[in-house]
């Protein structure tokens, strides 16, 4: 938090700064002091409602890989590994910051969401959130639907941590959770069949063919009525986001890169199933519904004059 202070006439160095955060809508000044703007308050602040500081620390930790894109442009591919004798519980750490950060994120899209997907679920919902990391998003419908139960499902690593963050959930909520350790790129999966199926930011961090495999085991495990929920970075809404993302994939991931709706559309109905047009968030993602029985679509609570017109122009 920026502390208030007595403005001085004599400009130091300290005050250059808070002048430049001024111009960036994060200080303001008036009666002799500095004060936090609202923008500071609501998202660098601890116990802010859309605390972001977590978000913004991963990128600063991102930075040291960003540092590579020369090399990485040069060889096609990734050319930064982790090291292979880093400990555990550094990786623990690793993954937790990554959890702290990705949550922090989705805060922001969950008042956008849930509503659009209310509507067409069942009070006893089932629902599985495929990679699951913190479990955020699945436990985001069981707050609003107190008679459904969620599968979290994530790799084995990722599910250790699950269960700490489950454990500090209300009793409400926790107890109607299952945690599912899962390589969801290795089918077929260990799971039922399931009212909601999320799929959250998992499309473009892998390949056209695994990423087209989990689609096709999330359609597999779809119960009768039931939506598969994409929400994914989609070129079609944010090209200059989506293509960010695309370079951060190749830097940081293996194969993953950047979807577009319409590949993630064509996919889906090769599998048997309707989907609705992407419809996109006022942040830099949209939502691709899924259904085997498009009479389902009717009671989503979704804007269609807003959803976005694809082509194949964007695949």
């Amino acid at each position: 938090e920026i502390a208030d202070r007595d403005w001085s006439s004599d400009v130091c160095s300290s005050d250059l700064f808070l002048l430049l955060l001024r111009e960036l809508g994060l200080v303001d000044h008036y009666g002799g002091q500095w004060f936090n703007t609202a923008l500071s308050r609501d998202h660098l602040i601890a116990g802010a409602p859309a605390d972001q500081r977590a978000n913004i620390r991963w990128r600063e930790a991102l930075k040291a890989e960003w540092a590579t894109l020369p090399a990485v442009l040069a060889a096609g591919t990734r050319i930064h590994f982790p090291e292979p004798a880093v400990s555990d519980a550094a990786m623990t750490k690793r993954r937790r910051a990554y959890l702290q950060a990705m949550d922090a994120v989705l805060a922001g899209k969950l008042p956008e969401i849930l509503p659009m997907a209310l509507p067409a679920l069942p009070e006893q919902a089932r629902i599985l959130d495929v990679g699951a990391g913190s479990g955020a998003f699945g436990c985001a419908f069981l707050k609003a639907l107190p008679g459904a139960r969620a599968d979290l499902m994530d790799i084995r690593q990722m599910v250790s941590l699950m269960a700490e963050i489950n454990a500090g959930r209300p009793e409400a909520v926790a107890r109607r959770v299952t945690l599912r350790a899962q390589n969801i790129l290795k089918t077929p999966w260990r799971a039922g069949r399931y009212d909601l199926i999320i799929l959250s930011n998992i499309i473009h961090a892998a390949g056209e063919a695994e990423s087209a495999a989990v689609l096709a085991e999330a359609a597999r495990h779809l119960a009768p009525g039931g939506l598969i929920l994409v929400h994914d970075f989609f070129v079609e809404h944010r090209p200059l986001k989506s293509r960010l993302s695309d370079l951060n994939m190749m830097i940081n991931t293996y194969n993953g890169r950047a979807c577009s709706a319409a590949w993630v559309k064509e996919r889906l109905e090769a599998y048997g199933l309707a989907t609705t047009a992407p419809a996109p968030l006022s942040t830099d993602t949209a939502v691709v519904f899924a259904a085997a029985d498009p009479k389902v679509f009717a009671r989503l609570a979704v804007d269609r004059a807003a959803q976005l017109k694809i082509g194949r122009a964007h695949v």
